[in-house]
């Protein structure tokens, strides 16, 4: 209970509109406009009842099962039901082991619904029929009801198919993208006589005999899910004009099922979604690289948040627009008991802090929506490469695995650079060929194996013309097609000898919701390096863990060895290249020593940080996450605690401060000499300057 606290009502959602990348009030009849955004914090499947004073009643979204014409609990009921029992065409060619139908439709392992699998093809011209007749028939759940936000065509999508339609629209998909059959022969090293000799690859374990192939069946895979996305789209715009639409997979964005899965989100964000989908777990990563690809200019909407009660409110501060939280049911469930272990109320994991936690959290987001909006609209100068080629390309033994080298290194580095004091975001290769690297300064290149020749000569331009470039191993070797790349000698380094990271991966098992099979991986035990630092003078004698295979190379006289190995051998090089530089490494590190590493980067490479956050004994922790911003009257400032324990945290601010507020906590005593920061948990201050005589 705070004194002189005033929560907002929870605003109903039919008065909404978007605006950018958040919801916003609609303006009265002759008012003012209200560019207040709104945060929608909501618990999944509740509309009314005792929750309904802290989340906002999820009504605010209707998934229409549009994109697929029914769901696996009322395809019984709907005109594909029909269709699929009288046109094998329906019929999706497909082999169950490689994974699970995508919720299109039903598959024998599915959860919830009927018992017959119905699996259906996305080609065939009946299955469409079918599709717009269901959208026609059901469309009175969403048209006309000014409480919808979205409407979500389906989430948690899957899908791949190996019918005759298919190869047909694959050889029509080739002939647009290689245009000559010698072009793609030279590509593939095949030597067919024209396009209407290729033939499809019937299944993921092949993909080892035709890398180049293998890429662009994956390309096409996506190509096909976001031209039925949009098709879908199109048949809800002829009834409703206006209503915002979505579709998404499930976190596809950093596994090696991406290609697979076809969910191409970032075309599907600038091709088809009004409202971005988000599935997230604890990390920010995923919330990040949606805000990065849209470039801050679509609400993001985490339908079925499976995050952690502590990272709620960073996914608010990293864009998400609206969150629906799994979960607080009103009983326990019977059906599948292991869901009450992520379940507030039962859960036997949970905390009862946390779950004060998280209803302080929902009346937070509604009192502070617009402090909270402020921070992911701050422009970033930090980047990372999300390397197309190398979420779609990878040695093949890595195919039913959850992780690979790339995705591993990326999501170390990812963590790493939260605790830079500024703002992080992603750039994808498509970005980066369209010259959007200029507003950086740093940009960090993460065992990126494959990187196609355009984004390789724009991130030498970007560098040429006075941008920092880190680069980990095994990084720019080969492109997009697995064809060795000379990247590196522009840069006088020569490989001589690379070991990419051990992966422990357990048996082939079902996800236990998402029917998919997959093997868990974790890194195998790494074999460590001392690297002692030379220069620069700042992090001279600081010592580093590398962690990790250590290449071999022979490189050119312009590189300065910053750092070496215990036996003499150099581990990072800085490598002046036009009026920038590259940081070469020849160990991975650990993410404590990639920050203290990309610190020095960023101060080297111009990176703004006003403030400041180290701890109260002026050392730094890279799990400490500082971000600040200008407001009207104020700077406003966060901080979270990603640690296991609690700390002290100094704020070293560019002037003298004057009033200090904990927005959070309004009246309670702040010092920002020796700030206490719980584990798990995130402030946000307002700091005003101090008034001069």
């Amino acid at each position: 209970r705070l004194p002189h606290v005033h929560v907002p009502p929870i605003h109903s959602t039919a008065v909404l509109d978007v605006r950018g990348p958040y919801f916003v009030e609609r303006p009265l009849v002759g008012g003012p406009e209200q560019p207040r955004p709104v945060l929608l914090f909501s618990m999944l499947y509740h509309r009314e009842g005792p929750l309904a004073e802290y989340f906002v009643p999820v009504n605010y979204m209707v998934h229409s099962h549009a994109f697929a014409g029914a769901s696996r609990y009322n395809v019984e009921r709907t005109p594909l039901w029909q269709a699929y029992h009288d046109d094998e065409s329906t019929h999706r060619v497909w082999n169950d082991d490689e994974g699970w139908c995508g919720h299109i439709v039903r598959d024998q392992a599915s959860l919830g619904g009927g018992d017959e699998p119905v699996v259906i093809c996305l080609e065939s011209p009946r299955t469409r029929q079918a599709i717009e007749q269901y959208i026609i028939e059901t469309a009175d759940r969403w048209r006309g009801r000014p409480e919808v936000l979205v409407n979500i065509m389906g989430g948690e999508l899957s899908y791949i198919c190996y019918c005759d339609l298919t190869l047909e629209m694959f050889r029509e998909w080739l002939s647009e993208r290689h245009l000559t059959i010698d072009r793609l022969n030279r590509i593939w090293q095949t030597s067919y006589g024209g396009f209407d000799e290729i033939t499809l690859m019937p299944n993921a374990r092949q993909a080892g005999e035709n890398r180049a192939r293998w890429y662009d069946w994956q390309e096409f895979n996506c190509y096909r899910f976001v031209r039925h996305s949009a098709w879908a789209k199109s048949v809800i715009r002829r009834i409703d004009p206006d209503i915002p639409v979505a579709v998404g997979a499930v976190g596809y964005s950093f596994k090696p099922q991406l290609g697979r899965s076809g969910a191409d989100e970032e075309s599907l964000i600038r091709l088809v979604n009004t409202i971005v989908l988000d599935e997230s777990g604890p990390s920010t990563i995923t919330t990040n690289l949606l805000w990065s690809l849209a470039e801050g200019k679509k609400p993001i909407l985490d339908f079925e948040y499976h995050g952690d009660v502590a990272g709620i409110l960073p996914h608010f501060l990293h864009g998400n627009a609206a969150i629906a939280m799994w979960w607080w049911p009103e009983e326990p469930d019977q059906e599948h008991p292991q869901f009450n272990r992520t379940a507030l109320p039962f859960s036997w994991e949970i905390p009862l802090s946390d779950v004060a936690e998280c209803l302080k959290t929902a009346l937070d987001v509604r009192r502070l929506s617009a402090q909270i909006a402020a921070f992911p609209r701050a422009p970033a100068e930090m980047a990372i490469l999300y390397s197309r080629a190398s979420m779609l390309q990878f040695d093949p033994e890595y195919l039913q695995f959850d992780q690979t080298p790339y995705t591993l290194e990326t999501e170390k580095i990812y963590d790493a650079m939260l605790g830079l004091d500024a703002p992080v975001r992603f750039v994808s290769s498509l970005q980066v060929t369209e010259g959007k690297l200029d507003p950086y300064r740093l940009l960090v290149v993460p065992a990126a194996k494959y990187v196609s020749s355009r984004v390789a000569d724009e991130i030498f331009r970007f560098a040429h013309e006075g941008g920092t470039v880190v680069v980990t191993p095994d990084s720019l070797i080969y492109d997009e097609y697995a064809r060795p790349r000379d990247y590196l000698e522009e840069l006088g380094i020569r490989l001589i000898h690379t070991q990419e990271p051990t992966l422990e991966a357990g048996p082939a098992r079902r996800h236990e919701y998402l029917q998919e099979f997959f093997r868990q991986v974790r890194l195998g035990r790494l074999p460590t390096t001392e690297i002692m630092m030379t220069a620069p003078a700042k992090t001279a004698g600081v010592r580093l863990v590398g962690e990790g295979g250590f290449q071999s190379f022979e490189s050119g006289e312009d590189a300065r060895v910053l750092g070496t190995a215990e036996d003499g051998r150099p581990a990072i090089l800085e490598i002046p290249y036009g009026d920038g530089r590259f940081y070469y490494l020849a160990c991975p590190l650990d993410a404590p020593s990639m920050n203290a590493l990309l610190d020095m980067a960023a101060d080297v490479a111009g990176v703004s940080r006003p403030v400041r956050f180290a701890l109260s004994d002026g050392s730094r922790d890279w799990r400490v996450e500082g971000r600040s911003v200008d407001a009207a009257n104020a700077l406003l400032l966060y901080v979270t605690n990603h640690s296991d324990a609690s700390v002290e945290v100094r704020v070293e601010l560019p002037f003298e401060a004057g009033q200090v507020e904990d927005l959070r906590d309004p009246g309670g005593r702040v010092t920002l000499d020796a700030l206490r920061v719980d584990a798990g948990r995130t402030r946000i201050l307002a700091v005003e300057k101090a008034l001069t005589p």
